[in-house]
């Protein structure tokens, strides 16, 4: 897999420093050091960028000094992708420089990657010392809306993935930005496709587990169709649909087909295809945790029901809702076992 090819962004960098052949150790015009006693700066022209005003010039910063922006507006990277960055490394070497800029607060002797973290994740895979990165010295590091647009303008590649322009427009929004700032920042058309993206993202967090091996595929759009099959039909059945939605590539056409269908029993001597027609049901809210659903089916066999409950609880809620529902379960069912 070819080394992501960062964007010339449309604004100026700063100019990075003089250069420095012959020192042991550096430190740079806000004080962070960027070499140990063993590590030049090393400054080079890089052809990538040949019109970047100021761009001119990169430094060599140890990979320990180097994090992840909290303004990085690529957020899934799954471990295979990191781990084919990281087999290029190691046989061609980094062939374009990050984007960073100076860390402030608690990151404060770092450089923020707003550019580039795939390969910083590579590099630390392989344990590589250094990385070249483009500094710019100019960029607010308080003003979150220009350095999501900076990120958004580096990291505008195919890889990108609607979940990830969700993820970043949910933070956005969190931060009192409105709609249309979101909308213009991700370059988006309208702020309807920005509330599509945050459902997308919104998604309970075995979803977006599952989805996010599929960047692609995972879109807006599917979103919008798996918000609407949990609402008629409950959690369980939009994970199913969900699944099915990705791995075998399922149209809109019967997505929709399958929502207004509603879930099937394929169980032995039921016939193939019979639908559960849903009694009743209630969705289940846990602070701070996803939650889910209760539902009430009638059975395709008379007079029986067909009771699902889907839930994600915390660890001792779960224990003590387990050992609830066992007791109750035994009691109920108790009766009809004396009378065998």
């Amino acid at each position: 897999m070819k080394q992501r090819v960062i964007k010339r962004p449309d604004m100026p960098l700063a100019v990075i420093g003089t250069r420095t052949k012959e020192a042991t150790s550096s430190t740079t015009t806000s004080g962070v050091s960027v070499t140990s006693t063993t590590t030049h700066i090393q400054v080079q022209p890089i052809s990538p960028l040949p019109d970047l005003p100021g761009g001119q010039e990169v430094i060599d910063i140890p990979v320990s000094k180097l994090r992840v922006s909290p303004y990085n507006a690529r957020r899934i990277r799954p471990p295979k992708r990191v781990s084919k960055i990281a087999d290029s490394l190691k046989k061609n070497g980094q062939k374009d420089p990050l984007y960073v800029y100076p860390g402030v607060g608690d990151d404060e002797g770092y450089f923020m990657v707003l550019g580039g973290e795939t390969r910083r994740l590579a590099a630390l895979q392989i344990a590589l010392p250094t990385l070249k990165a483009f500094v710019d010295w100019k960029v607010d590091p308080n003003d979150s809306l220009n350095l999501f647009r900076i990120s958004n303008i580096l990291n505008d590649s195919a890889d990108e993935c609607d979940l990830d322009r969700g993820m970043v427009a949910i933070d956005l929004l969190e931060k009192g930005y409105s709609q249309g700032e979101v909308a213009e920042v991700l370059g988006l058309d309208s702020r309807t496709h920005v509330q599509r993206l945050v459902k997308l993202a919104s998604l309970p967090k075995r979803f977006i587990d599952f989805g996010q091996d599929y960047p692609e595929r995972f879109s807006a759009s599917l979103g919008a169709y798996i918000n609407q099959a949990i609402e008629r039909h409950g959690e369980d059945f939009g994970y199913d649909l969900l699944k099915a939605a990705l791995v075998d590539e399922l149209t809109h056409r019967r997505l929709a087909k399958a929502i207004e269908d509603g879930p099937s029993s394929r169980q032995a001597g039921q016939g193939r295809g019979k639908r559960l027609r849903r009694d009743s049901g209630f969705d289940i809210t846990i602070p701070d945790a996803p939650g889910g659903r209760y539902d009430v089916y009638k059975s395709t066999s008379p007079g029986l029901k067909v009771l699902k409950l889907q839930v994600e609880i915390p660890d001792d809620l779960a224990k003590g809702l387990n050992e609830k529902l066992t007791e109750v379960l035994t009691k109920f069912f108790q009766p009809s076992q004396e009378q065998r």
